[in-house]
C-alpha cells in the first residue's frame, strides 16, 4: 500500500469500476474458455449483484466497470471472435438468493461463459461451490481470504486486495499520531469479521490495545454499539459496513457527538460517503484512496490510461 493516501472524503467510484473493467479483459486475454463454454456464437458474462438492496450503490460501479470492458473488447473482435453480452441477476446481497437464480440459470440450459459471483465475500462463497462443480470461469472483488484457495476453486480469480493487505497504512497513521488505544466498529459478517481480525492483528502486534463492537448487517442504528465503544476511551476508531450500513454508522456517530477520527477500512470507503452526508458530519473522517484517484493529483492528470478509461466511464453515464 506504499501507493495509498489518506483523503477527507474525496474518494469516488473510480477504484471498483477499474477494477471489475480489468477483470473482464483478464478474461478476453485468457480466452475465457473454460470446459464447456460454446465454441461460438455470444460470449455471455453473468453479473449477480445488489441492484435494490444496501449495497446497490456499489452494484452501480461495477456494472459500469463491465460496460466500459465490454465495449472496449468488441471492439478488438470480442473473444474469440464471439462478442461479449452482459446478463444480471438481482441477488440483493442475499447468498440464498444468488444460489437460487443461478441454480434456475444452469437448469434451463443458459449456462453463461463467466459469471461475476456477487458483490460481497458472502454471496461470493455461496456461488462459487456451484460454479466449480459446473466448471464456470468466475472472477470477481471480494476479499475475504477464504477464497484465495486456487485447489478448491480453480476456476475462480479475483482481484481485489485482501482486506488485511490494506492494513498498515492505518498502523503508520497510529503510529505517527501516538495513538496507543484503536477501536473498530464492523458489520457482523464474513466481510466484516474478516477486516476486523486483520486490524485487530496487526495494531496488537504493533503493541496497540484494540477494541471493538460489531452489529448485525440488518441493523439502521448503531448508537448502542458506538455507545458501548466511545466508553472504552479509543483514540480513533476504523469503521466497516457494507453499503447503507455505512451510512448508518456516520450518523449515529454525529447523534452522539463523537468526534475521535473515523477511519474508513476497505468495505466503508468504496461507499460514496460525501455524496450521501452532511459535510457537517464528516469532521475528523478519512478514507485511505490511491494517489491516483485523487483529483489533481500528478499520477491522475498525467495517466493516459486512468484518463481514457475515465472518459469512458462518463460516456456511459458514469
Amino acid at each position: 500500500m506504499g501507493n495509498s493516501s489518506w483523503a477527507r472524503l474525496r474518494r469516488s467510484f473510480v477504484a471498483p469500476i477499474a477494477v471489475v473493467a480489468l477483470l473482464l479483459s483478464v478474461v478476453a486475454v485468457s480466452g475465457g474458455e473454460p470446459a464447456g463454454a460454446a465454441s461460438k456464437g455470444t460470449y455471455t458474462f453473468l453479473y449477480s449483484g445488489d441492484f435494490t438492496g444496501a449495497t446497490m450503490a456499489y452494484t452501480q460501479a461495477e456494472v459500469l466497470g463491465l460496460k466500459v470492458a465490454i465495449q472496449q473488447i468488441n471492439a478488438k473482435g470480442g473473444i474469440q471472435g464471439r462478442t461479449v453480452v452482459l446478463e444480471t441477476q438481482n441477488d440483493q446481497n442475499n447468498p440464498t438468493t444468488a444460489v437460487s437464480l443461478l441454480e434456475q440459470k444452469l437448469t434451463s440450459g443458459q449456462q453463461p461463459d463467466a459469471v461475476y459471483p456477487g458483490g460481497s465475500s458472502e454471496v461470493t462463497q455461496a456461488l462459487l461451490p456451484i460454479l466449480t462443480r459446473s466448471k464456470i470461469l468466475s472472477i470477481d472483488a471480494t476479499s475475504s481470504a477464504t477464497l484465495n484457495n486456487p485447489s478448491k476453486y480453480p476456476y475462480y480469480f479475483g482481484d481485489s486486495e485482501l482486506s488485511a493487505q490494506t492494513v498498515p497504512p492505518y498502523v503508520n497513521v497510529a503510529k505517527q499520531k501516538g495513538y496507543k488505544k484503536i477501536g473498530m466498529i464492523y458489520g457482523n459478517d464474513v466481510s466484516g469479521q474478516a477486516s476486523m481480525e486483520g486490524f485487530k492483528s496487526a495494531f496488537q502486534k504493533a503493541g496497540m490495545t484494540f477494541v471493538s463492537a460489531s452489529f448485525p448487517d440488518s441493523a439502521v442504528d448503531v448508537t448502542p454499539q458506538l455507545e458501548n465503544l466511545k466508553a472504552q476511551n479509543p483514540d480513533m476508531v476504523i469503521f466497516s459496513g457494507y453499503g447503507v450500513p455505512t451510512l448508518y454508522i456516520l450518523k449515529s456517530r454525529a447523534q452522539i457527538s463523537w468526534d475521535v477520527p473515523f477511519y474508513a477500512d476497505l468495505l466503508s470507503g468504496a461507499f460514496p460517503i460525501a455524496q450521501n452526508m452532511p459535510a457537517s458530519s464528516l469532521h475528523n473522517v478519512f478514507v485511505e484512496t490511491t494517489k491516483a484517484f485523487l483529483a489533481g493529483n500528478p499520477a491522475s492528470t498525467g495517466n493516459p490510461v486512468l484518463n481514457t478509461f475515465v472518459a469512458d466511464a462518463k460516456s456511459l453515464g458514469g
